[in-house]
């Protein structure tokens, strides 16, 4: 019984609003809509299941306004990039050195997962690229050895990082170039509001302490994918994709769906596992839309060519260089 589904549904995701009002009747059935399709889905036989999550009573515009996901062509990405960046790739690495090694030693199974911190939800907030930031950031931490106890203020992005629009989205590379004169904050110091505040409240006394010293980037079609490869065994990186509908409701294996030409939302790729028999390489992301969503708030994704490389994936990446 799908009314009683819904109730069940309600109750589990603590939904403010009554089921019997006119806005429950409508949620309703928008759930319906949403459970149709899910269920259409999963009948189907493909590599990845949809489910039944925290957005299921809203529609696909909704969410996106949700989250703030507004699609953005790579060719005006491409000009945000090249405005904002201080440094590239070529600052950090000896090009000679570099393509010796990535010649020799190819991509092999790599999991970060283990250096980062529980997943986190941007809720009604288009600041998916502070939190982003903030999980390479904890990653790349963890990975020196350091012990963190608490998140990286994300808070801290929103309302001080002037270059980006707070939760009207913004750029992670613009993050980056924040956090090299601006030291890390702690989550319990600066804690999520999911809204920007009209001031910043960034205390240098109450920080970490800590600042990064330069970033890597990557630009598909300017680097080879080598490069690429290189950045995701050293840690974390950041990426921006296209989240369409499959993204919204997937529940767990490996995704591949049809992605457009466009990105709309940053996430935290922490992994590659390589192929077998049975199962396509794929690569693995961290996202911010709660654990309730996918894997415990993370997607598996193929790895291939097609699809706009695996849902743009691969188009611009961006990593620490190291902390000061």
């Amino acid at each position: 019984n799908q009314k009683q589904m819904f109730k069940v549904w309600h109750f589990i995701f603590g939904k403010e609003y009554d089921y019997n009002t006119i806005e429950g009747i409508n949620r309703y059935k928008i759930f319906k809509t949403n459970v149709k399709k899910i269920n259409e889905h999963n009948a189907k036989e493909t590599s990845w299941k949809m489910g039944i999550n925290h957005l299921a009573d809203m529609t696909n515009e909704e969410i996106k306004r949700h989250y703030n996901l507004k699609p953005m062509t790579v060719n005006k990405l491409s000009k945000n990039f090249r405005k904002l960046r201080s440094f590239n790739f070529d600052d950090y690495v000896d090009e000679d050195e570099i393509e010796t090694s990535q010649k020799v030693k190819a991509l092999t199974t790599i999991d970060h997962t283990k250096h980062m911190r529980p997943v986190r939800n941007q809720s009604n907030c288009g600041s998916c690229w502070a939190f982003t930031t903030q999980a390479v950031l904890e990653g790349q931490y963890a990975m020196t050895g350091k012990v963190l106890n608490d998140w990286f203020s994300t808070q801290q992005s929103v309302d001080c990082d002037t270059k980006n629009g707070g939760c009207n989205g913004g750029w992670y590379n613009g993050a980056f170039e924040y956090f090299q004169t601006n030291a890390l904050t702690l989550e319990t110091n600066y804690p999520y509001k999911a809204v920007r505040a009209e001031t910043c409240s960034y205390d240098k006394a109450k920080s970490v302490g800590v600042t990064i010293q330069g970033y890597l980037e990557y630009q598909h079609g300017t680097h080879d994918r080598s490069r690429f490869e290189k950045m995701v065994q050293d840690g974390p990186v950041a990426v921006a994709i296209d989240a369409n509908e499959g993204w919204f409701y997937y529940k767990s294996g490996i995704f591949s769906g049809n992605c457009s030409e466009y990105v709309n939302h940053a996430v935290t790729l922490v992994g590659w596992i390589a192929g077998t028999k049975c199962i396509a390489a794929h690569w693995i992301i961290k996202n911010s839309w709660g654990s309730d969503w996918g894997e415990k708030g993370y997607m598996r994704m193929k790895d291939e060519d097609t699809n706009h490389l695996s849902c743009n994936l691969e188009k611009y990446g961006y990593q620490a260089t190291g902390f000061n």
